[in-house]
């Protein structure tokens, strides 16, 4: 009897984990939870459109790259900025008065924007053309659509692409030049794909497969939460995480490919649970390498955030293995699983960044990786101002201290009805709450161990990419979602329980 209720205890995990992960896919697929701005656009145009232009680019049959990113630069008479004057209703080349959009009028978009063309825009949607006229200079367009399109959903004009429906082609719009920043393994995946397809047929596809693996990757690791600390805690990360306009934003973007961001914080949960085993720490070891890997051929953003995450809940149990119980067997095997983590990670990343030279340089791995550390690294770190464009001088001479507080500052929800003014209230009384627990016994030591090592992880790219974080608050908040956000709600909602069980034990014991 004890055996078969087991049993469906263990069906009961499996049915939840899986209703968990298509609640997530669903909700971040549909995007219905993230709110109308909550989340900058420019995290979607800024990047995605890499993917998307490689995706024009294999549909064009031009010449390969050897990167799997472009980027398009409009013919020059194509597109040289869309139609804004407040007077006659246009922001960027949108009317919000009637179905139009304007460009300049000259004979490449007389042509790409003619009658019974489509316009596919940046973000999908479609539309017919059903006429154009020209007047002082620019061309209007008239389009046949469900709604009224605007720049804020659609997108820039740069990035549309025409398909001809008379000769059943595609129109090229401007030359896609190779993103060499890395090495763009997302864009060859995504433009394998077979060619009776449009575009936006296939990204729509491979958004709902991006949405699936983030679902899957972080339920996988709030059962990992349950099963080392406790359910509230689990409950509280996949509530965050499905919440988070910071993390519904990036969840089916092409160019982020944010499971990725992910993996390494599920391997290394797997091994905190089952540290005493030596085949799951191997398994661990090589885990963190290939998803290392991964996230570095898709793009370093992030990567020291990234790779802190793979060892954030075992860097807790180490401080308190340390400081608390002193156990010597306990310190060592941790200390040399963490140690090995960080060395499998790091040649992850020199996988990654071997590759990117080979590329880079054409075949001289060495020429390509300093061509990388001077163009790349320097710039988005702490390079002299002075190697670079003026436009890079402010982020490159900013102190740390100064970028770090751009980043308490935000514009946007902590999660869906919650406003960002209150982060910093939010971190003053939950560090308080964790310390106080502690003190007074009612919170556990590894768990403010863990608030401190996730804080850390957080802030560590905003120190390590300091050029990178003071130029994109448009993308960057999403490093306080490592943990570090999911822990503080965590905390005080421990907080609030616990005064309020206090407060229940306290009547029951008075009426006595």
């Amino acid at each position: 009897m004890m055996e078969k209720l087991q049993q469906n205890k263990s069906l009961c995990r499996i049915l939840i984990v899986l209703l968990a992960i298509l609640t997530m896919t669903v909700t971040n697929y549909s995007k219905v939870l993230q709110g109308g701005d909550s989340i900058t656009r420019a995290l979607y145009w800024n990047s995605e459109n890499l993917v998307y232009n490689a995706m024009v680019l294999n549909y064009q049959n031009s010449v390969s790259s050897p990167y799997g990113l472009s980027d398009l630069y409009p013919y020059s008479g194509t597109y040289l900025g869309g139609l804004t004057d407040e007077t006659q209703g246009f922001f960027e080349g949108y009317s919000d008065t009637e179905y139009l959009i304007a460009v300049n009028d000259n004979e490449n978009t007389r042509r790409h924007y003619a009658p019974g063309n489509t316009i596919i825009f940046f973000n999908g949607d479609k539309a017919d053309v059903i006429s154009n006229y020209s007047e002082e200079g620019y061309l209007f367009v008239e389009y046949e659509a469900d709604e009224m399109y605007s720049w804020l959903e659609q997108g820039d004009l740069r990035y549309v692409v025409v398909y001809n429906n008379e000769d059943e082609r595609y129109m090229k719009m401007g030359e896609n030049v190779p993103y060499e920043s890395q090495i763009g393994l997302q864009g060859k995946i995504f433009t394998m794909f077979p060619k009776n397809f449009t575009i936006d047929q296939v990204t729509t596809v491979y958004k709902g497969i991006l949405a699936f693996l983030y679902a899957t990757v972080i339920t996988l690791i709030c059962y990992g939460i349950y099963k080392k600390y406790n359910l509230k805690f689990a409950i509280v990360f996949y509530v965050v995480s499905l919440l988070a306009p910071w993390m519904i934003g990036y969840s089916t973007n092409l160019y982020w490919v944010e499971f990725t961001w992910f993996l390494p914080m599920l391997f290394g949960i797997f091994c905190a649970n089952h540290i005493e085993s030596k085949s799951v720490r191997m398994i661990t070891y090589v885990g963190v390498l290939l998803a290392v890997a991964l996230k570095c051929a898709c793009g370093y953003e992030y990567i020291t955030t990234i790779m802190l995450s793979a060892i954030v809940f075992l860097l807790a149990d180490f401080t308190i293995a340390l400081l608390e119980r002193k156990d010597i067997k306990a310190i060592k095997r941790l200390f040399w699983t963490i140690f090995w983590i960080g060395i499998f990670a790091l040649l992850g990343f020199a996988i990654a960044l071997v590759w990117h030279g080979y590329i880079r340089g054409d075949g001289d791995v060495f020429s390509g990786l300093k061509s990388i550390y001077l163009y790349d690294v320097l710039r988005r770190t702490f390079g002299d101002a002075n190697m670079f464009q003026d436009v890079y001088a402010e982020s490159l001479n900013a102190s740390i201290i100064r970028v770090l507080l751009r980043y308490f500052l935000f514009k946007t929800p902590l999660i869906l009805g919650i406003p960002g003014i209150l982060f910093i209230p939010l971190v003053m009384i939950s560090f308080a709450a964790v310390v106080c627990g502690v003190w007074k016994k009612k919170c556990s030591k590894e768990m403010l161990a863990l608030y401190i090592w996730m804080g850390i992880a957080s802030v560590s790219w905003f120190v390590l990419g300091k050029s990178h974080s003071y130029i994109h608050t448009e993308m960057n908040f999403a490093m306080w979602y490592f943990g570090y956000i999911q822990i503080i709600f965590y905390v005080m909602i421990e907080a609030v329980l616990g005064g309020l069980k206090r407060v229940k034990e306290k009547r029951i014991d008075e009426k006595r």
